[in-house]
C-alpha cells in the first residue's frame, strides 16, 4: 500500500510540474515584453532619450508618425533629446 501511494504521489508530482510547465509555454517571452514595455513608459515619462534609446538593438530602427526612419542607437536619442525639448512634460 505504501508503495502504491508512493507511485501515485510521484506521478501526481510530475503530472503537476508539467502542467505548469505547458500551461503558458510562453510566460517568460511575455515577462520579458512586459517588462520592456515598462522600462519604455518609464523613461519615456521622464524624458530620458538616452534610457529610450537603449531600449532598442543597436541598429534598431524608429518609425516616427509622420513616416521618418531613424536607424541606430545614437541618431535615436538625438530624435527624443529633440523631440523632448519641444514636449517637455509629455507623458505617455
Amino acid at each position: 500500500m505504501c508503495r502504491l501511494f508512493s507511485v501515485l504521489l510521484v506521478f501526481w508530482l510530475a503530472s503537476n510540474a508539467l502542467a505548469q510547465d505547458s500551461a503558458d509555454p510562453n510566460a517568460a517571452d511575455r515577462a520579458a515584453i512586459s517588462s520592456s514595455a515598462e522600462a519604455y513608459v518609464a523613461a519615456f515619462n521622464r524624458g530620458d532619450a538616452k534610457a529610450l534609446a537603449e531600449l532598442w538593438t543597436p541598429e534598431g530602427e524608429l518609425v516616427t508618425d509622420s513616416g521618418e526612419r531613424i536607424q541606430g542607437n545614437a541618431s535615436i536619442q538625438e530624435h527624443f533629446t529633440k523631440f523632448f525639448s519641444t514636449n517637455k512634460g509629455l507623458k505617455l
